[in-house]
């Protein structure tokens, strides 16, 4: 037990968010000074001393070849070549005064290199001003001809192996797709996101003819574009072709699950745009490419590699079938989201019963939500054989043709073709019921849980900055949504700000309970052989009222609980700080304290004297005795997944900690955020949205009207 001091080491036991560095600084001449000293010597001697540039391809090989890939592409090295401007003074310089033809490929793999680099670092915007004007295109121009050079013969090209090479440039292009406000990366990115991807889609041109007729405006833009076809529509498609030959290749090194890994964060960054979303998302779900990640033998693994491989997969589910119309740009609402599944059901039991009219007769007359049923669906088409069931794929825009031949393509059943199985995969997978974003949204817990505490995402946060992957020259991947400059909706925002905040709030929530058990020192009988100011065992804890759903919901709606502290033991000024610091509408955070598998936070409803009544904050003085009884409410969908699992939860937790009041505001920010995302009101007014979401003119704001309605904000 502690002395009853206010000093010593029980301190606060506390740290906030400064209490961790947030940026990794960067390279210095310690942490590898015989490299860093070699290339400093090679900077004084071409490009940094008194006698100028002094240019030569050689040195830009040799560098390429001794200090980037001889050193495996580590950071250090490439920090230092960036920290001696060797993008500004050389590299660039020299590739604006050199015909296109006479840039070797190393050159224009170091440009790469260190503009990924530099995108890695936050500063790529320098890069941007640098490349003004016409000399951009140039560059990726080039990049786009190297491009399809390492997909078409895989060989090296500038000292880069093919697989290297590849990461290279998915990673420029991410950089690149990143800052599309810049108007020359814009002009030259667009191209490869155009309406020509459609040309590339499956022979019957089902999904495309069914766009054409909701939008007939884009009919006679694709015909205008077959007479102007664009120089670099087909680069896209080729990535998305090699990218599914990298899944089924056999190639079980860790190097081609990472290039795979970040090339679905590419494709999410292209989803999560407007502009780039447009006609990519038609392509990404008539190459199928989620119904092929899912199968591939990656998705199963339990390499860490692998979970951040399905997790970026889960991501770019979610933005493939993001309620948004991807030709206007308009939010969906609810009801418009349940009316785009019901015409497209009802297409198929149209088709079905047209074709099929025996085969399929209970599939035509069944309700449209028992086919949102996996199951259900299933067994319906397994009354058709294999060619009915390819038929049937084909007419309602389901490719069943596979884009790349059996020897590359384990999942085909014959050459071109793809299995049954996977087949009514893709069927459970076009038609199955999604969640409305507003019930997904109200599921979600603003308290943080053990799953989100001690994930990968929080315990990798300290090293996603420091290194690349060990093994490979892309770097790491957090399956977190990026805050860029465009979003698709509103709510798109609200959902991003949303998961990020909720994570911050986790990684310091982690810190502190670390922080907490360490001081509580919990010994194998149960109990604890030391102490910290923030955090105690609890004396008692009941779970006293669980009350009835309200009608259309699962979760109670409300659930209460009765803790007690004993402050016996604790110095004067502790038990002021509890006595002052505990009140209702506070948050509490309960763990298990030797071993804390479950973590769980609550609100206090009101204090409650020795009779179990609430007490009056105002009317009463401070409470008499050691013991501290508080009632407090728990997150109800919370409380409902865990009475569904067969995990003893709150039977485990015997620790309550308390935190700050100024940054323990979590819980506030976070349900306004849900609330606001779950409103059904403008939230902004039409003049200002457009601007708001990175797609209007700034300077052409004009409101129609000088009534705004601000919702609940005060001005």
């Amino acid at each position: 037990m502690p002395p009853k001091s206010s000093s010593g080491r029980g301190g606060r036991g506390q740290r906030g968010r400064g209490g961790k560095a947030a940026q990794q600084p960067r390279a210095t001449a310690g942490a590898n000074s015989t490299e860093m000293d070699e290339i400093e010597v090679l900077a004084n001697k071409l490009w940094l001393g008194d006698k100028g540039v002094n240019w030569s391809d050689e040195s830009v090989a040799d560098i390429m070849r001794t200090h980037i890939v001889g050193k495996q592409y580590a950071r250090s090295s490439l920090q230092t070549l960036e920290r001696l401007q060797y993008f500004e003074l050389y590299l660039w310089t020299n590739y604006l005064s050199t015909d296109d033809a006479l840039v070797s490929d190393a050159h224009v793999m170091s440009i790469l290199l260190m503009a990924n680099e530099k995108y890695q670092q936050g500063v790529i915007t320098s890069m941007w001003v640098a490349m003004e004007g016409e000399a951009f295109g140039r560059l990726f121009d080039r990049v786009v001809c190297m491009t399809r050079s390492i997909l078409s013969t895989g060989t090296d090209i500038g000292f880069v192996d093919a697989l290297s090479a590849r990461s290279v440039v998915v990673q420029f292009l991410i950089a690149c797709f990143g800052s599309l406000e810049t108007e020359n990366v814009r002009t030259a990115c667009m191209a490869l996101t155009s309406l020509a991807l459609w040309e590339h889609i499956d022979d019957t041109r089902v999904l495309v003819e069914a766009e054409f007729e909701r939008m007939p405006q884009l009919r006679k833009f694709a015909k205008h574009l077959k007479k102007k076809p664009s120089a670099n529509g087909d680069l896209l498609p080729a990535l998305l072709r090699d990218f599914i030959a990298m899944l089924f290749a056999g190639d079980s090194r860790s190097e081609c699950l990472a290039y795979c890994t970040k090339f679905i964060e590419l494709l999410v960054d292209l989803e999560s745009q407007l502009a780039t979303r447009r006609y990519v998302n038609l392509l990404l779900v008539d190459y199928q490419i989620l119904d092929l990640c899912q199968v591939s033998e990656w998705y199963g693994n339990d390499l860490l590699v692998a979970k951040r491989f399905r997790d970026m997969v889960a991501m770019l589910r979610g933005r493939v079938y993001f309620q948004v119309n991807d030709v206007s740009g308009l939010p969906m609402t609810e009801a418009e989201a349940k009316d785009r599944h019901y015409r497209r059901v009802a297409e198929l039991q149209i088709m079905a019963f047209r074709v099929f009219p025996k085969e399929l007769e209970a599939l035509a007359l069944s309700s449209v939500a028992s086919l949102g049923d996996s199951a259900v669906l299933t067994e319906h088409l397994e009354a058709l054989d294999d060619s009915g069931l390819r038929r049937l794929a084909g007419l309602v825009g389901i490719r069943t043709r596979s884009l790349l031949p059996l020897t590359a393509l384990g999942i085909a059943q014959e050459e071109g073709v793809y299995g049954r199985e996977f087949v009514l995969d893709a069927f459970v997978e076009r038609y199955r019921v999604r969640p409305m974003v507003a019930d997904q949204v109200r599921e979600i817990s603003p308290y943080p849980s053990e799953s989100l505490l001690f994930s990968e995402i929080i315990t990798e946060t300290d090293q996603f900055s420091k290194q690349q992957s060990s093994d490979t020259i892309s770097y790491p991947v957090l399956p977190v949504p990026k805050l860029n400059l465009q979003f698709l909706t509103l709510h798109d925002y609200l959902a991003r700000c949303f998961e990020l905040y909720r994570l911050e709030c986790a990684y310091d929530i982690r810190e502190n309970i670390e922080d907490a058990v360490r001081r509580l020192q919990p010994n194998d009988m149960g109990g604890f052989d030391g102490w910290a100011r923030m955090a105690m065992p609890m004396h008692s804890f009941n779970v006293v009222d669980v009350q009835k759903p309200r009608v259309g919901e699962r979760a109670p709606s409300k659930v209460r609980a009765d803790i007690c502290i004993d402050l016996a033991n604790y110095a004067e000024s502790v038990i002021m700080e509890w006595d002052s610091e505990v009140r209702p509408r506070d948050v509490l955070i309960l763990f298990g304290g030797q071993n804390p598998r479950f973590v769980r936070g609550c609100e206090v409803e009101c204090r409650l004297d020795i009779n179990g009544k609430p007490v009056d904050e105002f009317g009463s003085g401070r409470p008499s005795g050691t013991l501290r009884n508080l009632r407090v409410l728990f997150d109800t969908h919370q409380y409902q997944v865990d009475l569904a699992s067969d995990k003893d939860v709150y039977g485990s937790l015997n620790v309550v900690m308390r935190r700050r009041p100024q940054e323990n505001n979590f819980k506030a920010v976070l349900e306004t955020v849900r609330d606001l995302m779950t409103s059904s009101v403008d939230l902004l007014p039409e003049w200002l949205t457009s601007t708001f979401l990175g797609y209007g003119d700034p300077k052409a704001l004009v409101r129609g009207s000088e009534r705004v309605y601000f919702g609940d904000t005060f001005v």
